[in-house]
């Protein structure tokens, strides 16, 4: 079984909120988390991926969407927006790809919107 997380974090700066995501990790072995939100620079992307015993990751062009997984998946991006990441996912036992879209919605109708035309565009 494949256990996946997306979590709507609101902010991943404070030790509270890593120590609380670190420890769901390893409490429900996710192999794949999506963190949604995580107000920090980029520039902490690989640090976090460390801390929460990740090898591989990637960001959504917004930076507000992180992805990570482990070793055992191989993930080509197949499109980065500031919404929506569609990634193309093998598991190393399943030979069938699995195809994945994630999406940080925004609230604005406009922007909205936007997000549907790229989904549909997906099609």
């Amino acid at each position: 079984m494949i256990n996946i997380l997306y979590w709507n974090v609101r902010g991943i700066r404070n030790d509270r909120s890593r120590h609380k995501l670190r420890k769901l990790k390893r409490l429900h072995k996710f192999s794949f988390v999506a963190v949604a939100k995580p107000k920090i620079p980029l520039d902490n992307l690989n640090e976090l991926a460390g801390y929460l015993g990740f090898n591989r990751c990637c960001v959504n062009l917004d930076n507000n969407l992180w992805l990570f997984w482990e070793d055992v998946f191989s993930c080509d991006i197949i499109m980065n927006s500031g919404q929506p990441i569609t990634l193309k996912i093998m598991h190393n036992q399943v030979s069938t790809p699995i195809f994945v879209t994630l999406v940080y919605a925004k609230c604005r109708r406009r922007d909205c919107s936007n997000l549907w035309e790229e989904l549909m565009e997906m099609n």
